[in-house]
């Protein structure tokens, strides 16, 4: 290995290792002491509240409306495909005009998104306002770059910790308060009262990060590019670790989106739970996720980043097939608790997103600042796209007496195992590979 590559791997191995010789409690002092990290975990935590206490009723709540479950299948494969398809035009928004005017624009939208649903209660009606809603995925890769970009290179597995802590917050009791108020004034009734109080918090976030949020991006003065120009520049970056990561999320989201919309479906019309019983198990799910968020960024910090993100998939997943085997909600509890724990450590996301600590510290590790954006919304398009008709698959073969709704659960988590092993086998952390390669330079010396 020649001395400049040596130097390289020193200077990786440096950098990612120099953090851990803080103490925990240093380390999240310089965390907490950072104004943009915590103005966007603080706010994406409030302005996500109410929808946290009705979003694991939802598919009930379009029951309620008199929608077939065909209907909710194609509502939600609009609304998981806006979700990654609108997110490359939110990396390149993010990465031309800046990460704060892209937030500050997508909560100026989130005020009137509730009054819409509010008053929509037709198939046409919910149709365009989950269309409206879509557009808050724009936001996501100024969120992944700005965090980045407002810590030092050793710090980010641990702010993205942070920041996954307290945006669940609110999800410690929200889906518990959801259950209760489904049971006590009904699905419907509940639900819009929640999109009154997410429109007043949305109105609120939009003032707060307009005054508080600083940019990280300077743009250098250049020549207006063309979309064909801002590709151009991303797609040689898909290769290697990053193109394994990209099929691993393609094939995660496929698998979620076939059974992700009907298992609260599942829990309530076939096992027999309550809405109370199972937003306690949303609850529970979502403490383990809290209280283990950012242990795991520490974790991601330290260890192979790779590993972390191959548990989480290949548990998490695996975990669904329990409430075909289980009937008592203890046991299905258990199970659950299993794989809340796993989401937590890895940043997992239980609608099939690979983020969270370690995910977002690699992609931080791999792509240049002035990439970051375009990259994490291409890579979210890329393989959004090839999750696009998994929810159309999922309704039909759920009310298929040929497949039926068990076998659609067991399909959906053999195949979100499955890119546990497509992890494995071609993600690499660099950090990783620069302390092997500077070990062999020391044994060869």
């Amino acid at each position: 290995m020649s001395a400049k590559h040596t130097q390289i791997s020193k200077t990786i191995t440096t950098r990612s290792f120099y953090f851990l010789e803080l103490s925990g409690i240093e380390r999240m002092k310089r965390i907490l002491h950072n104004r943009n990290v915590m103005t966007v975990s603080v706010t994406s935590s409030v302005i996500g509240f109410f929808q946290q206490v009705y979003n694991p009723f939802w598919s009930l709540y379009l029951g309620a409306l008199g929608l077939s479950i065909i209907q909710i299948g194609i509502l939600s494969a609009i609304r998981s495909s806006q979700q990654f398809l609108l997110q490359l035009p939110g990396g390149m928004l993010a990465d031309r005009i800046g990460r704060k005017k892209v937030l500050v624009l997508v909560a100026f939208t989130r005020i009137f998104t509730p009054i819409v649903f509010y008053f929509s209660t037709s198939w046409e009606g919910i149709l365009f306002a989950s269309i409206l809603s879509g557009f808050d995925s724009i936001s996501g890769p100024a969120f992944q770059a700005l965090v980045a970009e407002s810590l030092p290179l050793n710090q980010i597995g641990s702010g993205y910790g942070m920041y996954n802590t307290i945006q669940r917050v609110p999800s410690v009791f929200t889906a518990l308060i959801g259950g209760i108020l489904m049971d006590a004034i009904g699905v419907r009734e509940a639900t819009k009262l929640c999109f009154i109080g997410a429109s007043i918090i949305a109105f609120i976030v939009f003032l707060v990060r307009y005054f508080l949020v600083t940019e990280t991006l300077t743009p250098e003065k250049k020549q207006k590019q063309d979309m064909v120009k801002d590709l151009s520049e991303v797609f040689p970056l898909l290769k290697g670790t990053l193109k394994g990561m990209l099929v691993a999320s393609a094939v995660t989201q496929f698998a979620s989106g076939l059974s992700s919309a009907y298992i609260v479906i599942y829990a309530v019309n076939i096992i027999g739970l309550s809405k109370t019983e199972w937003g306690v198990i949303t609850t529970i799910m979502s403490v383990l996720s809290l209280i283990t968020a950012i242990p795991g960024g520490m974790i991601s910090d330290k260890y192979d980043r790779r590993k972390l993100l191959v548990f989480s998939r290949a548990v998490e997943p695996a975990t669904n097939i329990g409430y075909i085997t289980f009937r008592s909600l203890w046991q299905i509890i258990g199970v659950r608790v299993i794989a809340g724990a796993a989401m937590g450590i890895s940043g997992a996301n239980v609608e099939g997103l690979l983020g969270g600590p370690a995910w977002s510290a690699l992609l931080a590790d791999l792509v240049p600042s002035k990439k970051r954006g375009r990259l994490s919304g291409l890579m979210g398009t890329m393989s959004g796209l090839a999750a696009f008709f998994a929810p159309y698959i999922g309704a039909y073969s759920w009310e298929s007496e040929l497949v039926g709704p068990d076998m659609t659960l067991i399909i959906s988590s053999i195949i979100g195992v499955s890119s546990s092993a497509i992890l494995w086998l071609y993600v690499r952390d660099p950090r990783t590979e620069a302390k092997n390669n500077l070990s062999s330079d020391s044994s060869n010396s």
